[in-house]
């Protein structure tokens, strides 16, 4: 099948499928109401993710062996987006969907053997690899970082569907410059897929708007996850070169949902808050209050995830050292943190009012 005949089946599934879920949302109530923490009018449908998986199914029926494991990452796939949407519709217990979280992540890393082993050569002291005991941690870890990350980030009209876009994009480029050419055309459909999600929520008018929901978001992180560990992880111990990409680098493709939920996580820590308590701490949420529209916050967002995505890339393709990359990324993150506390902290002593920002 023609690339550009394959992408118009992936949209128009996507499409259809969108429109189709849509209404049967507001039939069997799959719905986000807004509430004290969610300010959107009215009752919004959680179909975005589904309406991806469409797009995918589509992708993977007509390219049958477009990626390693395909089956399996399916049944797994739609394993993650299941928990998020009885989650979205149950309004599931912590507690719950933590061990539910866990067990599809014990299952990836112990069972299908996609597993976080290797971090590169971190320290200027040789490649690392984690001894037997850690690589199951590690994974989990890695998986359930990966979904809350991109579960958080997604507050904001098409946010993430536009940093997830990012992020697809810089993962084409590795596969592609790699010749890894069908994980390449998976990323480039996994686009394709989205952008009647992203449409419906940056260019149609409010009553037009779906939601991705926690399924949507579960499902989008577990595969940016899959993906990662393919790209960054040898076959073996003992397979050289030590994968496509030095993992250091592929936390710039992230950089912005991961460094968003580490520094929420740390503040509700040091606030003595429990760690999964919703608030409106996020970056997205702090810019609202700033007086920032919704499109030029993801205008923001999205463009200064290109820089730092851009970044990964410059590293990868001039093989900048790992350890000199940990400091640079460690530092982006501290200054993303202390812009991030300023910022909260005059708004809520009153000294940024709305619309100054």
């Amino acid at each position: 099948m023609q690339t550009g005949f394959l992408f118009l089946v992936i949209f128009a599934t996507a499409l259809v499928s969108l429109l189709i879920l849509t209404r049967v949302a507001k039939i069997y109530n799959w719905l986000d109401s807004p509430s004290q923490r969610k300010v959107h009018q009215g009752d919004v449908p959680l179909v975005g993710g589904l309406s991806i998986l469409f797009g995918v199914i589509a992708l993977v029926l007509t390219q049958p062996e477009v990626l390693d494991k395909q089956y399996q990452f399916i049944c797994l796939a739609v394993g993650f987006l299941a928990i998020g949407f009885f989650d979205d519709k149950y309004s599931l217990s912590v507690k719950l969907r933590l061990i539910l979280l866990l067990v599809l992540s014990v299952w990836v890393g112990g069972v299908e053997e996609v597993a976080l082993f290797y971090l590169g050569n971190l320290f200027g002291n040789g490649d690392i690899f984690l001894s037997q005991i850690f690589i199951l941690l590690f994974t989990v870890a890695a998986i359930i970082g990966c979904v809350t990350a991109f579960n958080m980030i997604d507050g904001l009209d098409g946010l993430l569907g536009v940093l997830s876009s990012v992020t697809f994009l810089s993962l084409f480029i590795v596969f592609h410059l790699a010749e890894l050419e069908k994980y390449a055309l998976f990323c480039a459909g996994f686009i394709i897929a989205m952008l009647p999600y992203i449409a419906f929520n940056v260019f149609s008018k409010a009553r037009h708007r779906v939601f991705m929901g926690d399924a949507g978001s579960a499902f989008v992180g577990f595969i940016i996850i899959w993906l990662l560990l393919f790209l960054t992880q040898p076959k073996s111990m003992t397979d050289y070169p030590f994968g496509v990409i030095k993992p250091i680098y592929v936390l710039w493709f992230i950089a912005i949902p991961f460094m968003d939920m580490m520094l929420v996580i740390i503040k509700r820590g040091m606030r003595r808050q429990s760690l999964t308590s919703a608030d409106r701490t996020h970056i997205h949420h702090l810019l609202l209050e700033c007086g920032l529209s919704a499109n030029k916050i993801l205008l923001l967002l999205s463009g200064t995830a290109l820089c730092l995505a851009s970044v990964g890339l410059w590293c990868h393709f001039y093989a900048i050292n790992q350890f000199a990359c940990l400091v640079v990324f460690s530092l982006t993150f501290l200054c993303y943190a202390i812009a991030n506390l300023s910022l909260e902290k005059q708004i809520s002593q009153g000294k940024i009012e709305m619309g100054i920002c």
